[in-house]
């Protein structure tokens, strides 16, 4: 994705464009102004698009449609004919002037400023507060500081202050000031820009109130171009009567010489000389907000209220946008959402209507368009919904919003995230196109609507699936879109729809110093969980006081209303999160099910368990929180908690939700506590091409998944402007590497709208996309959020081996390194951590049971899985059985070969996992791919290997009639022999196919005169010599042997023995001869030796397994197929 939608020219171009013609005809150079504003509204995503958005603007909002324009200055009257829309030449004209009027791509708007420069890193959220004298600014800005956390800068103050301890800046001022003269604008810069960057790096904010400036319209370009973008100019707009009459007022006990009337005129008529320009400026660029000042200081204020947290305190909102297909249901539910969860419910069709009915300024310019047939602009809608949350906010009632309808595009989406806030979700409706239809038919039958007919319908539904698709596929990217299947009924689509506003709760149930707190504590600052502390909620209340220092439970009457109340407050101000953690609560079944009435979520309870009951005595006396709390009374709170019959009942009632840690040393100290039962679980796949995103999505399939691709997450925060976006742009820009801190967090949020709160033992798992790049910093950033499950490195390079074992040796992490096709590195991820598993197969009579019982003898722990045998055993624990296999196993029924594939891989499945360790070796089974993908790869890992069986046709005849005594048919044998040759050939095409590695072994000891066959035992060797036994590759080279370990330490994917040496029998699977040349580093005395090495080497070893390579590549490639 491109870097963000943020085209802006220099402040500086478009002061100078606002001219007008003679007798206030624009000019073209005026119309270019206004374009060019509203250009910056729009924000096309590069400058080619920005002149060609401009170019169509002028010529839709050319006055004389089609008539000449006053030509610029600067330009003839030809050059303006030239560069008519009509000409096809606007666009690269104006693409040329808007890049020498300084059109970048970074922050909003600025030009690309130094990473390194701590001010502009953190993304400053600037004021300008501007107003006359004695309108109230100064006051106002101290209660918006002290309410937002924004830091309230005036230059007068500054200035005094830098005076008064001596600095530099302070020295120059003064001695400008002494000689009677104005400061230069570079040095009020100074001051600001020294404040502001103190403020960053001392950890105090970066949200800015800059009172009383700038000035005049240069002071504000040289700000934004010297400092930073602003975000807002908050405008004190009082009478000149009013300002007047409390200077006049103030005069009386001032004192100061310059209140009087005269004065005070001169200096009113300065100040809207000066600040009007800039006032008006940012009037057009949609930054200033007036506020009436002529009234009381709290009526001043209250007029502020509402804008500060909507624009200051973005992270004070939830927006879900609502989306849905014409018929699907999203304004009901909507309403019912907002009734039950206390969502403010926007329509945007709804607010239009209101405002042309009210007949305001945008009602009226909306009927204008409508009435014209044209659309109505992104600009009013979102004008709309800003004013309308202003509202809410103002009224009190939220600052929680569902958006119905809205973005229809995702222009419109972005451009709401740039200019109001971050969207948290969103929530989509699903609906086939012909549950719509049928819907909207239905109700076109007493709508009265004329659009309500099937060609009508057909169109609508074609437009919101063009419109609409955009957004829910960026969206999608970033794990933000719930979706809701709305085929039920009302009822059965709400059900599955309030679920994603349903709060997550996790309720920490222990005694007194079981670190109940501290594990609050690490969920509140790492995972942005709200806390809410009973123990404190009962103190604030006389009889709760009484209650916690007596030890007792508490009536559910008394502490859950004060839970629920807390958890409702902090819902409705939680922002983006609805994720709790309630401590030391509940302690009784009716106090659990008070708790889940009347406030709704997914509650999740860990519970805290000491070993004795003394021992939780002692931890809540040495943890200094018992205060004055008798022993008694300590002991007794104690006895309830570890074996009290309430909190019995409590833990069994909810069983399925509970996980209970026993309190054992630094094990479970709070911080691994959360780590094993509360971190969300994490795996990730690292690539670098798109096989590492179609891997996920196949492993995803099945089960309720979160797939995150850092790439996509990057790219959507970047557009979406948000704080984090806009300060990863900046470094991207600046080519340089993204902390890997922010991006883990950055993750975190996005997996923390989905994560349920502690997980139960069917977690969910995070699958995580990346590239290989950097990956043992990102791995190191994610596991503060994260317990990382599982790496899996995805088609390895032959650069990937020191990454390989880094991890895997030095971090000791679990690495999966999987190639092949799709299907196949699935199959390789789905068998890591199964139990290993061994295949022999052969045709009948070849003698597999014998040699797997040898192979098993061979390889401690192991077991033989044979159908026949394991049917047997089976039979005598019937009951253990499912109805099907019981049937199957049915003395008088047809027999388990018989049986279905299903079933025996039932009862091979069940038969496996009764063993709780050891490699299974199986005995002829499976025998077809479709038992083989029911067994391999889920019951057991894929298999070490295949090894068939096979010999002269005489012998297996041979030993077939020894078998069968009496019995052999001859035609009979010869059918079944030939049906399982055939069934062998094709499972063998499946088995490669697979990646399995199949060898077939030879059971005649190959003597023509005795035709004997080779004894079991020794058999079972061979596959342990040919299968098992860990292979060596030699690497024989002329090359300085320092160089040469580093490349095979580089290259190899597999690590050395570790720090002590282990001798062992190896076979020698291949050899690599490396011939390099003198500029490579070869030595002469070590090349003599090589060639008489290979001489050898070729006379024992077949040119299969020999290579001799003369170039780094092919050495490196050939280390990576060893």
């Amino acid at each position: 994705m491109d870097p963000p939608a943020r085209s802006a020219c220099s402040l500086a171009g478009m002061l100078e464009a606002t001219t007008v013609g003679p007798d206030n005809q624009r000019t073209l150079h005026s119309l270019l102004a206004e374009g060019i504003v509203e250009l910056y509204k729009d924000r096309p995503t590069n400058p080619v698009d920005a002149a060609n958005w401009l170019a169509r603007w002028m010529k839709d909002n050319n006055p004389a449609r089609g008539k000449d324009l006053q030509p610029m200055e600067g330009y003839s009257a030809r050059s303006t004919r030239e560069v008519r829309p009509a000409s096809g030449g606007v666009a690269e004209v104006l693409q040329g002037k808007l890049s020498s009027a300084e059109v970048v791509l970074g922050d909003d708007p600025s030009v690309v400023r130094s990473i390194a420069d701590p001010l502009i890193s953190s993304n400053p959220f600037v004021v300008f507060v501007l107003g006359g004298p004695s309108c109230g600014k100064g006051t106002n800005c101290a209660r918006i500081s002290k309410e937002f956390g924004f830091i309230h800068l005036s230059t007068g103050d500054l200035l005094r202050e830098e005076v008064k301890k001596g600095s530099d800046i302070g020295k120059e001022a003064k001695a400008i000031m002494e000689q009677g003269l104005l400061l230069d604008d570079s040095i009020v810069l100074r001051l600001l820009k020294k404040a502001m960057t103190a403020a960053v790096t001392e950890g105090r904010g970066s949200k800015f109130l800059v009172d009383g400036y700038p000035r005049s319209l240069d002071q504000a370009n040289m700000f934004e171009k010297e400092i930073c973008p602003v975000s807002l100019v908050l405008y004190f707009d009082a009478s000149d009567a009013a300002m007047t009459e409390r200077i006049l007022e103030r005069g009386k006990t001032s004192g100061r010489v310059d209140d009087n009337i005269e004065t005070i005129g001169k200096r009113l008529k300065t100040f809207h000389d000066c600040t009007e320009p800039a006032v008006e400026f940012y009037g057009r660029l949609g930054k200033l907000r007036r506020i009436p000042a002529d009234g009381t200081l709290d009526d001043v204020y209250t007029l502020n209220d509402p804008f500060f947290p909507l624009c200051g305190g973005r992270e004070k909102l939830s927006v879900v946008f609502v989306l849905g297909g014409p018929g699907c249901g999203k304004g009901t539910n909507c309403s019912r959402i907002s009734r039950d969860f206390g969502y403010v419910h926007l329509s945007t069709g709804d607010l239009l209507r209101d405002e042309v009915t009210k007949g305001s300024q945008i009602g009226l310019e909306a009927k204008a368009i409508m009435e014209q047939g044209g659309l109505i602009g992104d600009s009013i809608v979102l004008k709309l919904l800003e004013q309308a949350m202003v509202n809410s906010i103002s009224e009190g009632r939220g600052t929680r919003f569902l958006i119905d309808g809205y973005p229809r595009s995702l222009d419109q989406a972005l451009l709401f995230e740039h200019t109001i806030c971050p969207v948290n979700f969103v929530l989509y409706f699903e609906a086939s196109d012909e549950v719509m239809t049928e819907r909207i038919l239905e109700r076109g039958k007493t709508s009265g609507r004329v659009d309500d007919n099937a060609e009508t319908i057909k169109k609508r539904l074609d437009t919101f699936h063009a419109c609409t698709e955009p957004a829910l596929e960026f969206y999608d990217s970033i794990s933000r879109v719930r979706r809701v299947c709305s085929h039920g009924t009302l009822d059965e689509v709400y059900s599955l729809a309030r679920t994603h506003f349903s709060a997550n709760v996790l309720c920490i149930v222990g005694g007194q110093g079981s670190g109940k707190r501290e594990i609050a504590k690490i969920m509140q600052e790492d995972f942005g969980y709200k806390a809410v502390y009973v123990a404190d909620l009962l103190r604030g209340t006389p009889e709760g006081r009484v209650v916690v220092e007596s030890g007792e439970i508490a009536d559910a009457s008394l502490v859950g209303p004060r839970v629920v109340s807390e958890l409702k407050r902090l819902y409705q101000t939680a922002g983006g999160s609805a994720n709790f953690v309630v401590v030391g609560y509940p302690r009784t079944q009716q106090q659990m099910a008070f708790l889940e009435e009347q406030f709704p979520g997914n509650y999740q309870i860990l519970n805290l368990i000491f070993k004795k009951l003394g021992d939780m005595v002692s931890a809540a006396i040495s943890s200094g929180s018992v205060g004055d709390i008798s022993f008694r009374a300590l002991q007794r709170a104690a006895e309830s908690i570890y074996s009290g019959q309430e909190m019995g009942t409590l833990l069994a009632t909810y069983n399925n939700v509970t996980t209970s840690i026993v309190l054992e040393g630094s094990s479970t100290s709070p911080e691994n506590i959360v780590k094993d039962c509360v971190k969300p679980q994490l795996r990730i796949v690292a690539a670098d091409d798109d096989s590492g995103r179609d891997l996920v999505r196949t492993l995803a399939e099945t089960g309720e998944h979160i797939l995150v691709d850092v790439n996509k997450v990057i790219e959507a925060e970047i557009a979406r402007a948000t704080s984090t976006g806009m300060r990863l742009h900046a470094l991207t820009e600046a080519d340089q590497d993204l902390p890997v801190e922010m991006v883990a967090q950055l993750i975190c949020t996005v997996v923390g709208t989905q994560e349920v709160v502690a997980r139960p033992t069917h977690e969910r798992t995070t699958w995580l996309t990346c590239q290989k790049d950097n990956l043992m910093r990102t791995v190191t950033g994610l596991k503060q959020y994260f317990v990382v499950d599982q790496i899996i490195i995805v088609g390895p390079t032959s650069c990937d081996g020191r990454l390989i074992r880094s991890l895997r040796d030095t971090a000791r992490e679990n690495v999966a390194v999987v190639s092949g096709t799709v299907e196949q590195m699935a199959t390789m991820v789905a068998s890591n951590g199964l139990p290993e598993s061994f295949v022999i197969l052969g045709l009948p009579y070849v003698g597999k049971s014998s040699v797997a019982e040898a192979l098993s003898d061979r390889i401690e722990g192991s077991f033989v899985a044979n159908l026949q045998k394991v049917a047997e055993n089976m039979s005598e624990n019937l009951d253990a059985v499912s109805p099907e296999i019981r049937e199957a196993l049915d003395p008088e029924g047809p027999g388990i070969e018989k049986a279905s594939d299903e079933v025996k891989a039932q009862l091979m499945s069940s038969f496996v996992t009764s063993h709780s360790s050891g490699m299974a070796i199986f005995d002829g089974y499976p025998g077809n791919g479709a038992s083989a993908s029911m067994i391999l790869g889920k019951v057991v890992g894929l298999p070490k290997g295949v090894a068939i069986l096979e010999g002269p046709p005489e012998l297996i005849r041979t030993r077939a009639e020894k078998a069968m005594e009496g019995e052999f048919n001859e035609e009979a044998y010869e059918q079944a022999q030939a049906e399982a040759r055939a069934a062998l050939v094709e499972f063998e095409e499946y088995l490669k196919e697979a990646g399995v590695r199949v060898k077939h072994v030879d059971i005649s000891d190959g003597n023509p005169i005795t035709k004997g066959e080779i004894e079991s035992v020794v058999l079972a060797e061979t596959i342990v010599k040919n299968f098992l036994r860990p292979t060596a590759c030699l690497v024989v080279s002329n090359l300085d042997s320092s160089k040469l370990a580093d490349m095979v330490d580089e290259t190899a994917p597999y690590g050395s023995s570790g720090e002590e040496l282990v001798v062992v029998a190896l076979s020698l699977e291949h050899v690599i001869v490396y011939k390099a040349c003198a500029d490579e580093g070869s030595q002469g005395l070590a090349t003599s030796k090589m060639e008489k090495i290979v001489e050898e080497l070729e006379k024992q070893m077949p040119p299969t397994r020999l290579q001799v390579v003369t170039s780094i590549e092919d050495f490196r490639n050939s280390l990576q197929s060893a």
